[in-house]
């Protein structure tokens, strides 16, 4: 199992997988398929919390593969992370349980609520929730030990490509000064720090669409001004964005406007992102049977995708496939 590498130690490896990640030179067999089937060109990369640490890492490995990167809820060292420090206190804990630990429904929602309570809406919270405890009743440790333990594992100064660091306000894993250290040390010109209001760690499941969306707008100078308008434009000053939108108290924002903007932090432009893509329709494979919290999270994503990319979603239902 340990000799397992890249992306398959991701998936197959719960512990210590970044570390895997880490020493794999292999080209990864996703990108492939992708630039073969897409009859794409360098890839817009997006990546979130852990994700974030593979998109970066995917990034610095092959560096002329990747034509902008977007890092959200990104953690480099770890260094002054209150959620880290408190999860190194439980390490002896993580390790003696096995590769994996249980989950519940509170666990669930602690996620939303440990940095800063009311930045996510309930009724995505319970949806996610229904997702995720229907595939499974626990889940690796591997993430937690290697955040605690392996960090850093992305060098920023092996990073080429334009990339943007976005943080929410509130996140209490990925440290500011850390944050602005790693954007410091970044060799691309082309590159932006946002600061998102009213979001903690994960901004694709936060109530505000609109820091998402004004953070983006700076890195994608071709985003049609037809788009509609989220909040006011960013104040920018030195390649680093402070974003203020309105918090909108009367105005719920919904998951479906903030996975658009998510996307389009990845992309230099909807006309980009529609010539990437087929004529075909985009189908969307859902893990898990009709009419459970899965289908209904993924239906909140079409109405905002379909618009910012001008095509339709299909739907198909294969319960086990691990999306």
């Amino acid at each position: 199992m340990h000799r397992q590498r890249g992306l398959r130690a991701v998936l197959e490896t719960p512990r210590h997988h970044l570390r895997h990640l880490d020493r794999s030179r292999r080209p990864p067999r996703r990108r492939r398929h992708i630039e073969a089937t897409r009859r794409a060109g360098p890839l817009l990369v997006y990546g979130i919390s852990s994700g974030a640490l593979k998109a970066a890492l995917f990034a610095e490995r092959n560096p002329g593969r990747v034509a902008r990167l977007a890092l959200d809820a990104f953690v480099w060292t770890g260094k002054g992370s209150p959620t880290l420090e408190q999860r190194r206190k439980k390490l002896p804990e993580y390790l003696a349980g096995g590769k994996r630990r249980p989950i519940d429904r509170a666990f669930v929602h602690s996620i939303f609520t440990r940095d800063h309570p009311g930045t996510a809406k309930d009724d995505v919270v319970d949806a996610f929730a229904d997702a995720i405890l229907a595939l499974d009743d626990s889940v690796p440790i591997g993430t937690y030990v290697d955040m605690c333990l392996n960090l850093p594992v992305v060098d920023p100064e092996r990073i080429t490509c334009p990339t943007i660091v976005m943080r929410g306000e509130y996140d209490g894993i990925a440290a500011i000064d850390d944050l602005i250290e790693f954007f410091r040390r970044l060799p691309n010109p082309d590159k932006q720090f946002a600061v998102m209001p009213g979001i903690a760690h994960a901004s694709s499941s936060r109530r505000t669409t609109a820091s998402c969306s004004t953070s983006s707008r700076p890195s994608l100078p071709s985003l049609p001004r037809s788009t509609p308008a989220l909040g006011p434009e960013p104040r920018e000053g030195r390649n680093i964005t402070m974003t203020h939108p309105p918090l909108m108290p009367g105005r719920r924002a919904t998951l479906a406007g903030l996975s658009a903007a998510a996307l389009a932090a990845a992309l230099p432009g909807s006309g980009a992102a529609q010539g990437a893509f087929p004529t075909r329709n985009f189908r969307v494979v859902i893990p898990t049977g009709q009419g459970g919290g899965a289908e209904r999270l993924a239906r909140s994503f079409d109405d905002a995708w379909s618009r910012l990319l001008g095509r339709q979603f299909e739907y198909e239902f294969f319960p086990g496939a691990a999306g």
